[in-house]
């Protein structure tokens, strides 16, 4: 039955795929449809023989519900992302990402014979904590924000998914980054991988501008990337040569072009990609500070003065006065070809579809050629986490269920939203999807910022005040309260 099922959903989104491919050469792209026929076939041949799922021989539930719970905004919001719910979709509708979430929600109820039921939410924190406390049976799993996780397992709202049966999280479609850093004690609360749509749109990344980088006669960025060669200094020295005063006033304003567009945020993002971390995970289980002070106060000296510098920059705390700083100005700018960097999520992606310049991405760059690899923090308010309410009554069912979505994602979903963000009007860019890759496999988290441990989710914002030189005094006026967290964190999970 597994192959057939898998076979089928293949073929589905492969018959899709065309018939868009076609639609689109009708608009004019004449080139595409060859293109985008050779990237298909190379995708079946390296996706019909899935080598590590097999569904358990008691997966028939006679048609049984379940219910799963995620955030869904319905259509029509400032980031197109929020557009779409992650594990849900009630039909297919010609979108490509939509109609992979649907398959994947088919192939599953399919495969295990059960009936899968959403139950939208806007704040899962909000809904587990009314019904848990009630003691009422209503959500088998759902997705919660990472930023909610705190208080979702401090509270007891939750189980250890590792007394679930059927899920196995050494498989490829689970993110053994993140795991490390949430088994807390020995036991897991919370876990993501390719079931989470929304932790591939939280990975932080650089978009670039081909029209104004091409223009500049910049180096080539994937070539960078590949050698090694993309690095902080690297990127501020492009920055700095795509800042121009277009209106000749002499002085930098929105009319301008400019290198990057970031926020404060910003800065606690580098220092993840730079190889800082604030907590590492001792072998039982406890998280324990480590912060590396020299390599901390490198990134907020290199950093801090560039994105200070109105001339060059775009931050996002500057400017005021739009219901939406991100899509109002920045996205604007970026597409009219006046911003060479955008230092955002993936999933601004999807909002630039329709940009009529080619867009590019890359990782966030390193702090220098000495460091041994690219790594892609994550926003800690988009990225999603798979968690099981203490009042499910299913876990058998549930266990399967969870297992199949995340293998179902990787096989399914992920392909669609990276081949929906790298195919534009004009081309399918393969190294922007070579790089996607390269970012969703080296994600960073630090426990430090999922749970917020002292305010360090916030540490960027007196850094970004005091600047040079302000590191050590900023971390000294934390550490206390962090690790004062740290052990009330530890001594209310011991007792669950």
């Amino acid at each position: 039955m597994f192959k057939r099922i898998f076979t089928a959903v293949l073929a589905l989104l492969m018959i899709f795929s065309v018939l868009s491919a076609c639609g689109e050469q009708a608009d004019g792209a004449a080139d595409e449809t060859t293109e985008i026929t050779e990237s298909q076939t190379t995708v079946e041949e390296t996706t019909t023989e899935p080598p590590e799922y097999i569904p358990p021989e008691d997966s028939d539930w006679g048609g049984a519900e379940l219910t799963v719970a995620a955030e869904f905004y319905g259509k029509g919001n400032n980031w197109v992302a929020m557009d779409y719910c992650e594990l849900y979709s009630e039909e297919e509708d010609g979108d490509p990402l939509n109609d992979a979430i649907y398959f994947r929600l088919r192939a599953v109820e399919e495969e295990l014979n059960l009936k899968i039921s959403l139950y939208p939410l806007t704040n899962i924190l909000t809904e587990l904590t009314k019904t848990v406390s009630a003691g009422e049976d209503v959500i088998d799993f759902g997705m919660a924000t990472v930023a909610y996780i705190s208080p979702i397992m401090n509270k007891g709202l939750v189980i250890d998914l590792k007394t679930l049966p059927y899920i196995d999280f050494s498989h490829s479609w689970w993110d053994q980054n993140l795991i490390s850093e949430l088994e807390i004690l020995g036991k897991l609360r919370a876990a993501t991988g390719d079931i989470s749509l929304y932790n591939d749109y939280a990975a932080i990344t650089y978009f670039f501008n081909k029209h104004l980088h091409e223009s500049l006669g910049l180096e080539n960025l994937y070539d960078l990337v590949r050698s090694g060669g993309w690095t902080l200094p690297k990127a501020i020295e492009m920055s700095e040569a795509a800042a121009m005063d277009l209106n000749g006033n002499g002085e930098p304003d929105i009319e301008d072009s400019f290198g990057m567009l970031l926020e404060p945020s910003t800065l606690r993002y580098t220092f993840f990609s730079s190889g800082v971390r604030f907590t590492k995970i001792d072998s039982d289980g406890v998280p324990q500070l480590c912060v590396n002070q020299d390599l901390a106060s490198r990134v907020v000296d290199t950093l801090v003065p560039f994105m200070k510098d109105k001339r060059v920059n775009i931050l996002s705390s500057n400017y005021g006065g739009y219901s939406n700083t991100y899509t109002d100005l920045m996205l604007p700018m970026f597409q009219d070809n006046r911003a060479l960097f955008y230092n955002n999520q993936m999933l601004v992606a999807l909002n630039l579809r329709n940009m009529e310049a080619d867009f590019g991405i890359v990782p966030p760059p390193k702090l220098d050629e000495a460091q041994a690899e690219y790594l892609s923090p994550v926003n800690d308010w988009w990225s999603t986490l798979v968690v099981v309410p203490k009042t499910n009554t299913q876990p058998e069912m549930t266990g399967q269920a969870i297992e199949a979505m995340g293998f179902y994602g990787q096989q399914i979903v992920r392909p669609a939203f990276i081949d929906t963000t790298v195919k534009t009007k004009a081309l399918r860019d393969e190294d922007s999807s070579e790089m996607m890759e390269l970012i969703f496999k080296n994600r960073v988290y630090d426990a430090a910022t999922i749970f917020d441990f002292g305010g360090l989710r916030s540490i960027d914002d007196p850094l970004m005040s005091r600047g040079e030189g302000s590191f050590a005094s900023s971390y000294a006026k934390i550490e206390t309260r962090a690790q004062k967290a740290i052990d009330k964190l530890i001594g209310e999970l011991s007792d669950m």
